[in-house]
C-alpha cells in the first residue's frame, strides 16, 4: 500500500473515531439543541409585553415554540423577550479531512427555525379552548364580534386562546365588559384569567 493512501486511511479512521467519541460524550447536550437559555434573570409574561406571571433564572434552559416580534413563546406557557435568550445549549462537532490532515471544530449549533403553524385557523378569527395549550372543546369568533354574556357552557370555562392574526381581543372577568385585559397574540394559558372569563370582544 502506498504511503499516501495509507495516511489517508489513517486520517479517516481517526476522524471517525473522534466523531464517535464526541457523539457519545455530547449526546445529552445535543438533545437540547432546540432549546434556548436565559442570559439573565428574565420575566415571563402572559402575553408579549403583558403582565408578569413568573421569572426565568439566569442559565435556565427552556423549550421554545416560536419567536417573532422581539418575543419568544415558551412551550410551558408565557412569553420572554428574545433579547434575554440565547439559542441552544448543546455543542456541535464538525470534522474536515484534507491533505493537511484532520481538522476538528467544536461550537454552538445553529438554532433551528421554529414555525408556529396556524394553517388550521381562518383569517381574522380567534379560537378559545376549554383547556390550556389549545386543547379540549373550542369555539371561534371573527373580527368585529363580541359576547357581552358568555353562555352557561363557556362562562368561566376558557383556559387558552389562539390568535394567529394578532387581533385585539379583550377578555373580561365580568359580564358587560368589566374588569378586562386585552391580548394581541395567542395565549397557551390565560394565567389568572384561566376559567374566569365572562365576556369577550374581538376587534
Amino acid at each position: 500500500m502506498k504511503t499516501k493512501t495509507r495516511n489517508l486511511l489513517l486520517n479517516l479512521a481517526t476522524a471517525f473515531a473522534i466523531a464517535a467519541t464526541a457523539t457519545v460524550v455530547l449526546a445529552p447536550a445535543a438533545a437540547l439543541a432546540a432549546a434556548m437559555t436565559a442570559t439573565t434573570n428574565a420575566n415571563v409574561r402572559l402575553s408579549p409585553g403583558g403582565p408578569v406571571i413568573g421569572t426565568l433564572q439566569r442559565g435556565t434552559t427552556v423549550e421554545v415554540l416560536a419567536c417573532g416580534g422581539g418575543w419568544c413563546e415558551l412551550d410551558e406557557g408565557g412569553f420572554v423577550s428574545s433579547s434575554l435568550l440565547r439559542s441552544g445549549s448543546g455543542v456541535g462537532v464538525g470534522i474536515s479531512i484534507g491533505t493537511g490532515g484532520v481538522g476538528i471544530s467544536i461550537g454552538t449549533p445553529r438554532p433551528p427555525i421554529i414555525i408556529d403553524d396556524d394553517d388550521d385557523f381562518n383569517i381574522g378569527e380567534v379560537c378559545f379552548f376549554e383547556r390550556t395549550r389549545y386543547r379540549g372543546d373550542s369555539f371561534c369568533m371573527e373580527e368585529g364580534e363580541s359576547m357581552r354574556r358568555l353562555g352557561s357552557g363557556w362562562n368561566n370555562e376558557i383556559s387558552s386562546m389562539r390568535n394567529p392574526d394578532g387581533l385585539r381581543v379583550t377578555l373580561c372577568l365580568e359580564r358587560n365588559y368589566n374588569d378586562c385585559r386585552t391580548y394581541t397574540s395567542s395565549a397557551r394559558s390565560l394565567g389568572d384569567f384561566d376559567d374566569d372569563v365572562s365576556s369577550i370582544r374581538v376587534r
